[in-house]
């Protein structure tokens, strides 16, 4: 399978609020209108954007002279659909994952699928949690039009800043017959990250341009770390990012070491699967989120995963409020728990994950990567996971999962 088999190829966004529209329009829109991004990928295959918003959200984007870019390029087509209807749909079709969700966020089942009181508390885009719901609605939305018609699909977030040539190195993928392209990211604070991506974006007719290097973007994101990427970065490993005391993250989803000033090392047991290519299409339901069982779901095969390792392939810079605060649940002070660890790792490994976080992902603002401490770091983290593992083994063995 090549990309010669690929008639069609989906490219989804879902935004609601004036933050998230904001985001969208200034920042991620203008990123993957770089010259190898959306321009490179239409010049090859008729791409349909899959837009998920609400009223507010079609009158601003239609208004704005960056998106009316899109017009001049060739084989895009833009498709609307509003996200209130998209999630009252789910909840119809899926209201089992939408329950678990609900569950792992400590919100009320029935608050979670009473469809007035989702509307009134999300669709203004204030409540993360919420988003969250209303985001893996329309993602499932997104792929099951996509798989229905045998095409690949790929997820952008609003408040995600895509390196210049993303979109050129996911269809390369796809041409070496890849069904999933997995890539990590770092959260940067918004407001000091949108003033470097303005700094380094350019004009052309009043459409705003951001073409930055994966490099560039991992120097903006070691810079202005948001606290959610700060708590990523184990104690044993590196006990202080800047000196500085931080909280640290029990979640078993990522396991951060910095190699020097200007390298970090991820080992990551989820992974955004920037695109998706089914096998056939997905029409089961009861998945929690797209970077999950879904993608073991979606494309059978583990040989058929590409794992992004390098940030200079491609790399997202997630802008995020500073009052954002991840899953508090796994953030504690201290030493990692792994007891709480193990446990989380045994409900959602499913085989592609423990694999996912066995393969280092590399992030390097320089060309140069100190290749002798980059290995010290690769075994002192795989020691972790070994220990993470064994820990798993032995509270099975003693009934504890």
């Amino acid at each position: 399978m090549g990309n010669n088999s690929v008639r069609r190829m989906y490219v989804t966004f879902a935004f609601w609020g004036d933050s998230y529209i904001d985001s969208f329009l200034n920042y991620s829109l203008p990123s993957i209108l770089a010259a190898e991004n959306l321009p490179y990928l239409s010049q090859r295959i008729e791409t349909v954007l899959l837009i998920y918003t609400d009223e507010a959200g079609y009158s601003r984007i239609n208004a704005n002279d960056t998106f009316s870019r899109l017009n001049s390029l060739p084989n895009v087509k833009v498709e609307y659909i509003d996200a209130n209807i998209t999630l009252k749909e789910r909840l119809d079709r899926s209201s089992q994952a939408l329950q678990k969700q609900a569950g792992l966020l400590n919100k009320s089942v029935n608050v979670a699928v009473k469809i007035s009181e989702l509307e009134s508390a999300t669709i203004d885009g204030n409540d993360h949690n919420y988003n969250n719901l209303i985001l893996t609605c329309c993602n499932f939305d997104a792929l099951r039009i996509a798989s229905s018609e045998n095409c690949p699909c790929i997820f952008l977030g609003p408040d995600g800043v895509y390196s210049r040539s993303t979109l050129r190195y996911v269809w390369e993928a796809l041409s070496l017959g890849k069904r999933a392209f997995l890539s990590s990211h770092l959260r940067a604070n918004e407001i000091p990250g949108r003033e470097v991506c303005d700094s380094l974006a350019r004009h052309d007719d009043n459409v705003k341009i951001i073409d930055m290097h994966g490099r560039r973007l991992v120097r903006l994101g070691l810079d202005h770390m948001h606290r959610v990427s700060q708590s990523m970065f184990w104690p044993e490993i590196y006990t202080t990012y800047d000196n500085k005391k931080h909280i640290f993250s029990n979640n078993a989803t990522q396991l951060y070491c910095q190699v020097d000033n200007d390298t970090v090392l991820q080992r990551n047991f989820t992974l955004h699967p920037l695109m998706l290519y089914p096998v056939e299409p997905v029409v089961r339901h009861g998945f929690l989120s797209i970077d999950m069982s879904l993608i073991r779901h979606a494309v059978k095969d583990y040989n058929s995963v590409f794992v992004c390792s390098d940030s200079d392939l491609q790399m997202t810079i997630d802008l995020t409020p500073e009052s954002y605060q991840g899953f508090d649940k796994h953030l504690s002070d201290g030493e990692p728990n792994y007891s709480e660890i193990a446990r989380w790792f045994w409900i959602h490994n499913d085989g592609f994950h423990e694999r996912f976080m066995r393969t280092p992902v590399v992030l390097h603002s320089e060309e140069a990567v100190n290749q002798h401490k980059l290995k010290e770091m690769i075994s002192t983290t795989t020691s972790v996971i070994d220990k993470i593992t064994s820990t798993v083994n032995e509270m099975h063995s003693a009934n504890l999962l």
